[in-house]
């Protein structure tokens, strides 16, 4: 633990097996007696607060107007520490808490002692071994999830800008190689050529999948088509070559089909993973891992608010309701639901891929969990854009979105603390570029994906409980479907 102007920078060298892992912990020699344990005891990651250290106490929090560590710091006694979220265990002591705002929160990951576990927000660093195993990769369908390509500014020193394709995500990685990029649309594949030739001057390029598969031999294989098409290309990748799938959500558009891909991959021993993308950020995880820690107290209901032109239930709706199911951490039970008029004909999924906001609707929905958490998802097609879930604990309420999460703590009727977590920590390997780390990273080492096929199935499934509901006359649908 080393001192910088106040500030403690926490990290790791060595390990178990070598190297740099990726994540803030502190070497249990010099550890502080009573400071932030390094897991929970099941191998799971906690989020720390970094800031001061002091003799005996750790000041954690507030940024003063100067931008200095130090006036609106709380004071934490490494007893307190123990609880492994700091500023919240702070916060159920009731210190300070008189409804003032204590500034941005740090909040950053302890890594495990061994470098090879937890959850997999970023690949662990590895030497540049010319033995590391490198995998033949190929994507099937060049949307702009599939093939966009990041841009970098002109004039500034900043590369390598986060990846949001599976395209970039395969460029970023050191062990991708990509050989094969598919198309029905020619100009499709034109514009990837116009996009990537510098990156991939030997690009195969192809306008039928089958062909790819047979002749590429690929590792790892991207489904980025429209949602009704997955299952017959993620079966044929995985009774081919395939040693993993990475598939665009939602998962299928009918139980049947989703069984059929679970399946396959089950039976053939091939990584099924769904690319709900928000499982591989950060921020999600951090605040998952507070409720389970136990200190903010038990997760009560989830509502969820997707807005915008593009607010529909199978395009992003999915998204939020696996968000949903993610934070439950249990199966659903029942569901109630309403769509946007002019829909009472969708019975079945019957859009088109994503692209018309008129062949997918936008809907309301009230769920129910078996652990007895409720959700409300609120989908709503406006020309305010954005989405945003609430958590409401016992103790405290979690505002969580793409721009920011922040902590509200009640301390009377009229009086509400709110407290910006900022992350302390940047991963470079998240979102798309995430899902394919992970998924190599799982080859190598084992374990279990984070977005596997069956959780994408509960999403399928109180999205399909949605449609039924609506159909029926709003009436309550219990899950599982018969």
């Amino acid at each position: 633990m080393t001192g910088t102007g106040g500030h403690v920078r926490m990290e790791t060298h060595g390990g178990a097996g070598g190297g740099e892992a990726y994540g803030a912990c502190v070497d249990p020699a010099i550890r502080p007696p009573g400071a932030g344990r390094m897991s929970d005891g099941a191998g799971r990651n906690r989020p720390v607060l970094y800031g001061h250290d002091s003799d005996e106490r750790r000041k954690v929090g507030g940024v003063s107007p100067s931008g200095d560590l130090g006036t609106n710091c709380v004071d934490i006694p490494h007893q307190i520490c123990d609880h492994g979220i700091l500023p919240f265990a702070s916060a159920m002591a009731g210190e300070n808490h008189t409804g003032r705002d204590f500034g941005p929160l740090h909040f950053g990951w302890q890594a495990p002692v061994n470098p090879q576990s937890g959850p997999h927000l970023g690949l662990r660093r590895q030497s540049q071994d010319l033995a590391m195993p490198r995998y033949r990769s190929v994507i099937i369908g060049l949307t702009g999830i599939g093939a966009a390509r990041p841009t970098n500014p002109l004039s500034l020193p900043f590369y390598g800008a986060k990846a949001r394709s599976h395209a970039a995500a395969y460029q970023q990685h050191p062990q991708t190689d990509l050989t094969g990029v598919c198309d029905l649309r020619q100009e499709a594949l034109d514009e990837f050529r116009a996009n990537w030739a510098d990156t991939w001057p030997d690009m195969h390029y192809y306008q039928n999948y089958q062909e790819m598969l047979e002749r590429e031999q690929p590792d790892i294989v991207s489904v980025v088509t429209p949602d009704h098409l997955h299952a017959d290309i993620t079966v044929d990748a995985i009774q081919g070559s395939a040693r993993a799938v990475l598939c665009e959500k939602p998962i299928a558009t009918t139980l049947a089909e989703a069984d059929r891909m679970i399946e396959a991959a089950e039976a053939h021993g091939v990584l099924l993973s769904i690319e709900h993308t928000r499982r591989w950020d950060p921020r999600f995880h951090a605040v998952r891992e507070m409720i389970r820690a136990g200190t903010v107290g038990p997760l009560r209901n989830v509502i969820s608010n997707l807005y915008g032109p593009r607010a529909m239930l199978f395009r992003n709706g999915t998204h939020m309701i696996d968000m949903i199911c993610f934070f439950t951490e249990a199966d659903p039970a029942w569901v109630f639901a309403l769509l946007e008029p002019g829909f009472a004909h969708f019975r079945e999924y019957q859009g088109d891929g994503g692209h018309d906001p008129d062949t997918d609707p936008a809907a309301n929905a009230y769920m129910h969990f078996a652990n007895g958490v409720e959700a409300y998802f609120n989908c709503v097609k406006s020309n305010f854009t954005g989405s945003q879930f609430e958590l409401v604990c016992d103790d405290v309420r979690i505002e969580i979105s793409d721009r920011q999460t922040t902590l509200i703590r009640s301390t009377g009727h009229l009086e509400w603390s709110r407290m910006e977590m900022v992350p302390a920590q940047e991963f470079g390997l998240t979102h798309q570029s995430g899902a394919v780390a992970e998924l190599v990273h799982v080859l190598e080492q084992g374990g279990d994906l984070v977005s596997p096929g069956h959780e994408a199935r509960k999403t399928l499934e109180i999205m399909l409980a949605i449609l039924q509901s609506h159909t029926q006359g709003n009436i309550r649908v219990n899950l599982p479907l018969s």
